[in-house]
């Protein structure tokens, strides 16, 4: 399964990350174009490249961002992920998230990305940021702080997360949060199972979806012609 980790700066969305990779999870590296930040190339989180190198490499998303641009090479572990082999990480902002849906989904693999949003309110997220420059606003890159608090208000909204973390509660261990979206990861991919071709319930809805097809008015008809296309799969 591949999994996408999404929130405003600040959110704890790299701590988390690091705590579901310690679990056995792999993480997907993002490439940039803008200077790599203090930790992230011994995370390995991110590659800082060219704008020539990704627009000449196989790339699963590519978005821009504050003046740079991000995306996701497809590499072996991506691959093994959609594939169903693995279970992989990837960091990635709303836009990248669109634009990896709609790659999937011409794909046909919609049904192996499962993405999570690291949920937090704008003053922690704030107190954060403020406490990595040791509490010291005048040394705190302003522009950062706006930018954490303009995505705590948006990011919520701009997608129909598959699973929310409330990365605010004071009792809640990294190891917990990561059981919690592992879990909802993993109910997810039962859903999925329920739905596949084959299966007792994907039977069930084409015979219902069927029966309505005969007794169908026009408008309803195409829209129930169109639930039956996507129950069959897009072709790959």
């Amino acid at each position: 399964m591949l999994m996408t980790l999404t929130g405003p700066t600040g959110s704890g969305k790299s701590t988390l990350a690091q705590a579901l990779c310690d679990a056995g999870v792999l993480l997907i590296p993002s490439w940039t174009t803008r200077a790599l930040r203090p930790g992230e190339a011994e995370r390995g989180d991110m590659v800082q490249v060219t704008a020539e190198q990704m627009a000449q490499s196989a790339m699963l998303e590519i978005a821009d961002y504050d003046g740079h641009r991000y995306g996701t090479p497809v590499t072996d572990t991506v691959t093994a992920a959609l594939a169903g082999e693995c279970d992989a990480l990837k960091i990635v902002e709303p836009e990248g998230l669109r634009s990896i849906r709609q790659t999937l989904t011409r794909r046909g693999s919609w049904h192996q990305l499962a993405h999570v949003y690291v949920d937090v309110d704008e003053n922690t997220a704030v107190r954060r940021l403020l406490s990595r420059c040791h509490g010291h606003p005048a040394s705190a890159d302003r522009r950062r702080i706006e930018r954490a608090a303009r995505e705590c208000r948006d990011w919520p909204l701009a997608c129909d997360w598959l699973h929310v973390v409330d990365n605010t509660r004071e009792n809640a261990t990294l190891g917990h949060l990561a059981d919690e979206v592992m879990a909802s990861v993993r109910r997810f991919e039962d859903r999925i199972k329920l739905l596949s071709p084959g299966s007792e319930t994907h039977g069930e809805l084409g015979l219902l979806l069927e029966g309505l097809t005969a007794h169908a008015d026009n408008g309803l008809r195409d829209r129930v012609t169109q639930a039956r296309e996507a129950l069959a799969g897009p072709a790959v």
